[in-house]
């Protein structure tokens, strides 16, 4: 500890001392002084900041170390145990930052010296080495993403036993910014970035309320809405970021604002589907809207031969819904391919809701006539038994693409085709052990 605070020390003179040779300027000061001193300033910055402990130090220095998980703590390994892409669960951080506010996250990107803004030096030094990722519930697929190597990663997640096949691992000594609050006079909803969505539906449904969020429970909050988002609600609302009426975000030089239609309303809408490249968010407002207590739905699957019927039969509920606007009704198709399972081709599987509750709604009828399903799953049951079961696997290497376009059946078949001829590709490599998906959603354009 002593080393540590010593180095920091002599970073901090030697910065002074640079920022007053600069005021100074070169009357007082030789023009071979001057070179020295800022040679002295990046040698030391370079030899400092490459030692794993520097960015601990600067938290610590901060008086945010009791916030702060090494590698050797039990959440810190923990928490890089249940990323759920391989890619994010394979970085390893110097350490693990958990606050508890917003303004404990405004220290830390002062410190971490994100902007170096305010001519202060002690920031810019930090701006070479004390790079830094925010992570909600890990669910983001990009490498980088939500975790990083030799950095720090701000962790909003509060760790808990509800993660899919991860058995019952919960670790909550250092808690997380994870808090779901109901406003009934403003008709919003304030949720934390680290809470999930099914924490989220859990505590509306009591009142039978709702937020059109992700399709499944563990799913995190921050992730699906600053990448736009799709759910069950898309055919009536759209992305899943047009629920939020307003953002709490800590900026690069560490001020907390607000963002929403009407204040830094710029900011507002690169937040809603911007990813996380303008800021580090600490509460979103959420619309609410009230919910029938019964959800119809799930899936049925068919073989790869019902291809055209299904292509035909999205098309023509895109088209249907936008017209008539039967936007209770909830159409997905996925095609389904993993290696080594039989059948050899893909399988379709029609994911088909109506979040009123109507069993068999009229708007999914070409759906629920197509001959030969394989299975059916088809129910009535609650919001939450549906999205309990609605996962997706943990621990594998993920890499997703999106395209949006025009209602248009040839765009659609073509999709598949390249599709189809990707995975033959695939198919052909020994040992992969890989399932590629192909999904189609319509979207309100409204």
């Amino acid at each position: 500890m002593a080393q540590l605070r010593f180095q920091l020390f002599i970073t901090k003179l030697v910065v002074t001392a640079l920022g007053q040779a600069q005021n100074f300027g070169r009357k007082y000061v030789c023009q071979q002084c001057f070179r020295l001193s800022y040679a002295i300033h990046i040698a030391l910055s370079d030899v400092l900041t490459s030692r794993p402990f520097f960015q601990y130090g600067v938290l610590e220095a901060a008086d945010l170390s009791n916030r702060v998980s090494k590698n050797t703590s039990t959440f810190y390994n923990g928490a890089l145990s249940i990323y759920w892409s391989l890619d994010n669960i394979r970085i390893s951080p110097v350490c693990i930052f958990v606050p508890q506010s917003a303004e404990k996250v405004a220290t830390a990107v002062k410190v971490l010296g994100v902007s170096g803004g305010n001519n202060d030096q002690s920031s810019k030094l930090c701006t070479h080495c004390c790079k830094f990722a925010v992570r909600g519930a890990g669910y983001t697929a990009n490498p980088g993403a939500n975790n990083i190597q030799d950095g720090v990663t701000i962790n909003f997640n509060k760790l808990s036993n509800k993660t899919p096949e991860s058995g019952t691992f919960n670790v909550n000594y250092l808690g997380a910014i994870n808090t779901i609050i109901y406003h009934t006079d403003k008709n919003l909803t304030s949720v934390q970035p680290g809470a999930h969505w099914g924490s989220i539906y859990e505590e509306l449904l009591k009142i039978n309320l709702m937020v059109f969020g992700s399709r499944a429970y563990i799913v995190g909050v921050g992730g699906l809405l600053f990448n736009g988002g799709n759910s069950f609600y898309s055919t009536t609302r759209g992305f899943v970021c047009n629920g939020v009426a307003e953002f709490e975000v800590v900026l690069a030089n560490g001020n907390i604002v607000n963002a929403s239609a009407n204040e830094n309303a710029d900011l507002y809408r690169a937040l809603k589907g911007g990813s996380n490249n303008f800021g580090v968010v600490t509460r979103f407002d959420l619309n609410i809207f009230k919910t029938p207590a019964t959800f119809w739905g799930n899936s049925a699957a068919f073989p790869f031969s019902a291809s055209p019927k299904v292509i035909s039969a999205m098309q023509n509920f895109v088209t249907v819904f936008g017209n008539e606007g039967r936007k209770s009704d909830s159409a997905i198709a996925f095609w389904i391919y993993t290696q080594g399972e039989t059948p050899a081709d893909p399988l379709i599987s029609n994911a088909l809701h109506n979040v009123d509750g109507t069993a068999n709604a009229p708007g999914l009828a070409e759906f629920l006539n197509i001959p030969g399903n394989v299975t059916s799953a088809l129910r009535t049951d609650t919001f939450a038994g549906f999205i309990n079961k609605f996962e997706l696997p943990q621990g594998n290497y993920n890499a997703w693409r999106t395209l949006i376009f025009k209602n248009n059946r040839d765009i659609i078949a073509y999709a598949v085709k390249t599709y189809l001829n990707m995975v033959k590709k695939l198919e052909a490599k020994p040992s992969l052990g890989f399932t590629a998906q192909y999904v189609f959603q319509g979207l309100s354009v409204e």
